[in-house]
């Protein structure tokens, strides 16, 4: 499948994987063809750069990939909950989980259908997600006919219904279907509707596709029905003495017959208020012998069709088809319909109501297809995936969807397969070029079609979650090649992550990246945060090198270091554990006691002191220097003897007359000290 094309001005294209289903590509020119470029020539003439994407989801397909995600976590974690119980994975197949891919199915449906229910428009986003449904709730019908109660009409899913559900998929567009609105709004503006040929056609391809009850809708259109008064309509098959008009009397009959149609409740497209239902299917079908006898008899009364042939020949051609339909003939059933697949709905609802063997559809949907050919692709891969669930062919399903599809819905129909009551057959066997099962690979593919997408990589790191042999390596491909941005909510979504999945050399490899970003931007107290959660102190220490003091008296930060920084350095020193050697942190004890020299406040020099108390001597001397003007300020006894050595020896090396101020000060603080511990 081509991609992309890249132009290349170069003689050296370079190629760099991106997030998932992303490729960067780099021409550049060799130095020796760049060295015969003019100097005016623009850069853009000398490389040029490409980010090619694929898979790219779009605004629905995103709403969609958010509202399955939460299903698909909570049935996959129920299916691994079974298995940590000493479930096996037939067992499973064949009990709960059956029912949990039940749930998770329906729930899928409903999640498509919300999200194509309210579309005004049609453009090709809108139209996959109403295939895919189509073909989402086809195969569902297959592998969970027999777990949905006891169906009266044995193992044949409701095709029929499926195919009402999904016609403006099936069509091609909302405009298609066999009672689109617009056909209805046309019907109420013309005068005479049934001298229109649309009228006829829509009516007779309404009765062979079962939808009984939008049939009689669109015979209450006829104006006959205007021009009479039905109280004094004589009841009765003949016409013979009647004063009501033929036409009035062959669309009553009609409609009575269309009233009775023989239907499963809860079953087929007819409409429930319409027609005769029955709970058995042996009661179903005795009713049908007598209710066919009827419309027999009703099709042979020549006289009635002669009288309305002479006053409403198109009424009279037209309900005699209808019959013929009902009564199960093909050829009827051909010139109504405008597919194998509506061809195939009409006779399973007029001539095998009753079958109740996949072998058989199978064959009578051969034979559909010899008859007729399909309107567009959906209905070719329609035909392929009926085909194949009748023998349940996983692959032969899958093969059948994979053209039209997208990796949505192939990560997720595999789940749907693998609760078949007969296992899951091959999608559970071992790829040997890849590694893993066909049901991994197909997640794998769609966790990398959302991994580019900053509104959908998390979601890609949970389907990681439920990768087996290559999940925990592409999450941490994920989190290292995450584009990080210096407000770190990003770092913190992705540390969240590592931490659920336990994953701990992620979650410091983050906190490095992070604060490397912030360093190169100047932020180096955000820097040394990041650094500091990752126990990097080295890294830390360069970080907070960036920072710059002022040499003034009051120590403040310059340079647009604010108070908020400030105060987030401070915090992020007193998180840090710091070792007790800080060979490489100098910049860490300078700032420390510089900023607590800067608060003075008690919580500060004990930061302070303590940080002193861990460092080096040489250093902590040249740190003692900025608790100088504040250190006689501390109750006695705060000190102990090392801390005031340490003082006097910074006092030493100093000279002038504060220095012997100062010196005679500690001096008293030792005395005083070493009466307190003596007595």
């Amino acid at each position: 499948t081509l991609l992309a094309e890249v132009e290349s001005t170069g003689n050296r294209l370079h190629f760099h994987w991106g997030l998932g289903n992303e490729i960067f590509c780099c021409s550049t020119l060799n130095k020796d063809v760049q060295s015969t470029i003019s100097v005016g020539m623009e850069s853009d003439q000398v490389s040029t750069s490409t980010c090619i994407r694929w898979g790219h989801l779009g605004a629905i397909h995103r709403r969609i990939a958010y509202d399955t995600c939460s299903k698909y976590m909570e049935y996959a974690s129920m299916k691994q909950m079974g298995r940590k119980k000493g479930g096996t994975r037939h067992s499973l197949t064949d009990t709960g989980a059956s029912q949990g891919a039940l749930v998770f199915a329906q729930s899928v449906s409903d999640i498509l259908g919300a999200n194509t229910l309210y579309s005004t428009d049609e453009s090709d986003e809108t139209l996959q997600i109403l295939e895919e449904k189509a073909l989402w709730e086809l195969i569902c019908s297959f592998v969970f006919d027999s777990l949905v109660g006891e169906q009266p009409s044995g193992a044949i899913p409701d095709i029929s219904s499926w195919y009402k559900a999904n016609a403006t998929a099936l069509q091609g567009g909302v405009d298609q279907t066999p009672i689109s609105t617009e056909l209805i709004e046309f019907m109420q503006h013309v005068d005479v509707p049934e001298l229109e040929d649309r009228y006829w056609a829509t009516f007779l391809r309404l009765v062979s596709l079962g939808w009984i009850s939008d049939a009689l809708d669109f015979l209450g259109l006829h104006t006959a029905w205007l021009q009479w008064d039905s109280s004094n309509f004589e009841q009765g098959l003949s016409v013979e003495g009647s004063n009501t008009p033929p036409e009035i009397i062959v669309l009553e009959n009609i409609s009575s017959i269309l009233r009775r149609f023989p239907t499963l409740r809860d079953r087929g497209a007819a409409g429930p208020s319409m027609t005769r239902q029955f709970d058995v299917l042996g009661e179903m079908m005795s009713f049908r012998q007598a209710w066919l006898k009827k419309c027999l008899d009703l099709k042979n009364d020549s006289e009635m069709w002669n009288r309305c042939d002479q006053t409403a020949p198109e009424t009279s051609k037209a309900c005699l088809a209808c019959l013929e339909i009902v009564l199960g003939e093909e050829n009827a059933m051909k010139r109504s319909v405008m597919s194998w697949c509506e061809l195939l709905i009409a006779k399973l609802a007029h001539k095998y109501p009753d079958l109740d063997n996949l072998s058989e559809l199978k064959h009578m949907l051969q034979t559909c297809l010899v008859q007729m050919h399909s309107i567009n692709e959906l209905q070719d891969s329609v035909a392929l995936v009926i085909s194949s669930s009748c023998e349940m062919n996983h692959q032969g399903i899958i093969r059948a969807c994979s053209f039209s599809v997208s990796d949505w819905f192939l990560g997720h129909i595999t789940t749907i397969l693998e609760a078949h009551p007969s296992g899951p057959g091959p999608l559970k066997h071992e790829l040997l070029h890849a590694g893993g099962d066909q049901s991994e690979f197909y997640r794998l593919d769609y966790a990398s079609s959302l991994s580019p997408s900053p509104l959908t990589w998390e979601l890609a790191a949970k389907y990681f979650g439920f990768c087996k042999s290559h999940g925990k390596h592409a999450f941490e491909q994920l989190l290292d090649k995450l584009p990080l941005t210096t407000d770190g909510k990003l770092a913190h979504r992705a540390v969240i992550l590592a931490e659920t999945y336990n994953i701990e050399h992620l979650k410091y490899s983050v906190y490095k990246r992070q604060g490397a970003l912030c360093w190169q931007n100047g932020l180096y107290g955000l820097g040394a945060q990041w650094f500091s959660r990752a126990d990097d102190i080295y890294s830390m220490d360069v970080s907070l090198g960036g920072i710059v003091f002022d040499a003034g008296d009051d120590h403040r930060l310059t340079k647009g270091t604010s108070e908020n920084q400030l105060h987030s350095i401070e915090q992020c020193i007193r998180s840090l554990i710091v070792p007790a050697d800080l060979e490489y942190a100098s910049n860490f004890a300078l700032i420390t006691t510089k900023m607590c020299a800067n608060k003075k406040t008690k919580g500060s020099f004990e930061l302070a002191i303590s940080t002193i108390r861990r460092v080096e001597r040489r250093l902590g001397i040249q740190c003692a220097q900025y608790l100088m003007t504040s250190v006689f300020a501390l109750e006695p006894g705060y000190l102990d003897r090392e801390d005031l050595i340490l003082f006097m020896e910074y006092i030493n090396a100093s000279e002038g007359q504060n220095a012997s101020l100062s010196r005679r000060k500690l001096l008293e603080l030792v005395a005083l000290l070493d009466i307190r511990s003596m007595s």
